[in-house]
C-alpha cells in the first residue's frame, strides 16, 4: 500500500524532471509561403560527409546559384537544415576556383561562425571574391568550447 501513496510524488517528480530536462534543447519551427515568388534554380550536391557529429545537425536542403548584383560575380546559396533537437554550433567556410578548378590565388577563406536551431533551416549566401571564380565548396567544421 505504501507504494500506492508514493506513486503520485513519483509521477510529480517524473514531470518535474522532463519538464527541466526539456528547458535545455530548444527547436525552431518554420512558417514559408505555399507559393513562393522567388525564381529558385537548384542544383545538384555532392555531400561528403568524414565528421559524424554533424551528420544530422547540417544537413544540405537546397543548393542555388546565380550572379550577383554586378552581372558578373558567382553568387551561392545553400539552404541547411539541422535535423536534430539541439542547438548546433558550427564553423563553415566557402573555398572558390578558377575555371581550372583551382583555388583562388591570394584568397583565404575565412571561417565564419553558425548557429542553427534544431530544427532550423537557415540559408547562407556568399559572393565570390573576384569574377574568375566559377566553382564553389562549402566546409562544415564542429565548433568547439560552445
Amino acid at each position: 500500500m505504501k507504494t500506492k501513496r508514493n506513486l503520485p510524488g513519483f509521477l510529480l517528480l517524473l514531470a518535474a524532471a522532463g519538464i527541466f530536462s526539456g528547458c535545455a534543447q530548444t527547436t525552431a519551427n518554420t512558417v514559408e509561403s505555399a507559393t513562393p515568388r522567388a525564381q529558385i534554380s537548384p542544383e545538384q550536391m555532392r555531400k561528403v560527409t568524414t565528421d559524424s557529429s554533424l551528420g544530422r545537425a547540417v544537413v544540405p536542403v537546397m543548393l542555388s546559384t546565380g550572379k550577383a548584383d554586378d552581372g558578373s560575380t558567382f553568387k551561392v546559396q545553400i539552404q541547411v537544415q539541422n535535423q536534430t533537437r539541439s542547438t548546433a554550433y558550427v564553423n563553415y567556410r566557402v573555398d572558390w576556383f578558377d575555371a581550372q578548378g583551382m583555388a583562388l590565388p591570394g584568397y583565404n577563406p575565412p571561417m565564419k561562425p553558425l548557429a542553427i536551431e534544431g530544427g532550423e533551416i537557415k540559408s547562407i549566401a556568399a559572393v565570390a571574391p573576384s569574377p574568375k571564380a566559377v566553382d564553389f565548396r562549402f566546409t562544415f567544421l564542429e565548433r568547439k568550447g560552445d
